[in-house]
This record gives structure tokens, C-alpha cells and sequence, in this order.
């Protein structure tokens, strides 16, 4: 069995795939299984993974018309066959050694979920002293998935990016969690989901992932409607989990914090968004089958720029302050 195995979606990224292959290709962890889904690529990705599959037989083509992200790393689960999966998006790339210390880590504290940081990521430079003393509690326990969610929002160490996180492949497997098919916000959903199940959390604050932000990737290329649609997706999805926990169990608070995350997120791309598409939106253009939640959020979104605008500046003048519960340790 593979150590790991790395999922990687692939779509249109040919000038940017060699750099990602090589970090993990050469990776000091050898036992590697390399997948790649291609998510239906008009341009020279297939050739490229082939090339490498011929001369490497840990690397993996898989194919499928396009879907987006969610469903490409579905699909790379169902074919996984390594201890542990990590999840690898197509722009962006690992430094030389990161797998063989998450493995170490996480088979030396028999972590099912084991998160860390990235280079050139927005937490890293934020906090001071009670941000930096958060994270070192964070990282010195080890964590009942439940009781994770709180003290790492506090510590701004929780991160819905599947890039940054290492999961025992059994708990994917025996949770059936899985990526919504909605192209935007759908790791969060994923990401929490499989918190929640897990039993055994790990936390690094290392530095081993190199994100690349870049014109026309999923993230910056931006159809705004559709990341609205996105984020009320997570938002629904993340508020029903909320009512499983009892109301004001630091769980629910966690999942609350998280929740209204992606609705002002989705608030903040109406506001971008020109007025033109604005007057033409109507419940039906949000969530179709939802007209509740569409008509809650249209109402609140055309009232209120301004006060939503101080309340963004005023969050980031004032940290979250959660602190972690001393009961939430595991072992």
C-alpha cells in the first residue's frame, strides 16, 4: 500500500502542471499514489500527466467531461489506494519533504485529520502574540474532532483549503464524506464534515504548500452569481449540521462563526457585482429550490452596503475571541 495518495484535479493549468508533478514527484516520501483527474482539459494537461505516467507508475490519468473541482476529487477517492490521501490542487505545489513529516506527524499521534499551514497564505501574517500562543496550545494537543472547531477559528488557524490538510483514508471511506458538486465554496463543506467525524485531530503550523493565485484560475476568474450560489450552499449545508449539536455547545458556535463566514461572503460578491445583474436577479437566479433562503438573502443584500462595508473594516480591527476549552483535549 502507498503511503499516500495525492488527488489532483486537473483543468487547463498545462503552464503551470510541470511545477506541481515535480514537487510531488519528487517528493523524499517515495510510497506515492499520483492521481490525476482530468476535469475534461482543452489543452496539453492529459499530455502531460500521460508523459509522466509513462515514465512513472505511481502516476495515474484519470479522466472526466468537466464537472469542476468536487467531483474531479471524488472521483480521485474512489480510485485512492493509499494509507493516507492529500488533496493537491494542479497550480500549486509542496516543498520537498512535506508528506514525509505529515505522515511521521500523523502516524505519531494517530491523527485521522491532520492540518497545517501554507508560504504565502493570508493567516500566516496575521495575529500577534495571543494569535502566535493560541496556535502553539493548538499544536500541542491532540484534538476530538467536535472540540476542534472553536479554539482553531481563535487561534486563525482553520482552513477549509483540502491543500492544507492530510486525512487517514479510512475515515473518508467509512464517513462517505464527500464533495458537494457546486464549483464554488464546496471544500468547506467537505472540510468541516469530516472534522466533525473524525476523532483524532493534529495540528502543524509548518509552512508546506506554495499557493499560486493567478488570472482565470477557479478562485480569481470569478462568476460572482455563482459564488454566491456557492457560498449559500455551504451556508445551508453548514447551518444544518449546526442544529446537531446542542444550541451553545462550543460546536454549534463554531459551526455558526463558520456559517455566517459564507453568508457574508455571499453579501460581499452582491457587491461587487454591476448594477445591471443586480436588477435582473431574482430568487429563482439564487437558489432555485430554496425560495426562503434566496428572498432572506436578496432582502438583506439591497439594504445595507454601507453598514456591511464599517462592519468589514470593524472585523478587521478586532480578532475572534474564542478561547479553547482546557475539558477538549484527546489522551
Amino acid at each position: 500500500m502507498a503511503d499516500v495518495s495525492v488527488i489532483i484535479p486537473v483543468w487547463n493549468t498545462q503552464d503551470y502542471l510541470n511545477q506541481c508533478l515535480d514537487s510531488v514527484q519528487n517528493q523524499t516520501l517515495p510510497k506515492l499514489d499520483i492521481i490525476c483527474v482530468d476535469d475534461g482539459s482543452s489543452d496539453r494537461s492529459v499530455e502531460i500527466i500521460r508523459a509522466r505516467s509513462d515514465s512513472d507508475s505511481r502516476v495515474r490519468l484519470l479522466s472526466q467531461e468537466h464537472q469542476g473541482p468536487g467531483a474531479a476529487r471524488n472521483f480521485g477517492i474512489d480510485q485512492a489506494r493509499g494509507e493516507y490521501l492529500y488533496f493537491l490542487d494542479s497550480d500549486d505545489w509542496i516543498v520537498p519533504d512535506a508528506l514525509e513529516r505529515l505522515v511521521h506527524r500523523a502516524r505519531g499521534d494517530s491523527a485521522d485529520l491532520l492540518f497545517f499551514e501554507s508560504i504565502n497564505g493570508e493567516r500566516t501574517s496575521h495575529g500577534g502574540w495571543r494569535v502566535q500562543r493560541l496556535r502553539h496550545q493548538l499544536a500541542t494537543r491532540l484534538w476530538k474532532g467536535v472540540d476542534y472547531l472553536e479554539p482553531a477559528l481563535a487561534a486563525n488557524a482553520y482552513s477549509f483549503s483540502p491543500c492544507l490538510q492530510l486525512s487517514r483514508r479510512s475515515l473518508v471511506r467509512d464517513s462517505a464524506v464527500r464533495y458537494p458538486l457546486h464549483d464554488m465554496s464546496e471544500d468547506s463543506v467537505f472540510t468541516i464534515q469530516l472534522t466533525l467525524r473524525a476523532d483524532r485531530v493534529s495540528y502543524r503550523p509548518e509552512q508546506l504548500f506554495y499557493r499560486r493565485l493567478r488570472p482565470g484560475s477557479l478562485t480569481t476568474r470569478g462568476n460572482p452569481v455563482g459564488v454566491i450560489r456557492g457560498a449559500l450552499h455551504s451556508w445551508l449545508a453548514i447551518s444544518s449540521s449546526r442544529r446537531e449539536y446542542q444550541a451553545g455547545s462550543s460546536t454549534a458556535r463554531a459551526l455558526e462563526v463558520l456559517a455566517q463566514r459564507h453568508w457574508r461572503h455571499a453579501l460581499n460578491q452582491w457587491d461587487v457585482l454591476p448594477q445591471t445583474i443586480k436588477t435582473s436577479l431574482t430568487w429563482q437566479n439564487i437558489l432555485e429550490n430554496e425560495e426562503q433562503v434566496s428572498l432572506r438573502f436578496l432582502n438583506e443584500a439591497r439594504r445595507g452596503r454601507p453598514r456591511r462595508a464599517a462592519v468589514r473594516f470593524l472585523r478587521r480591527r478586532k480578532p475572534l475571541v474564542i478561547e479553547p476549552a482546557p475539558s477538549s483535549s484527546v489522551g
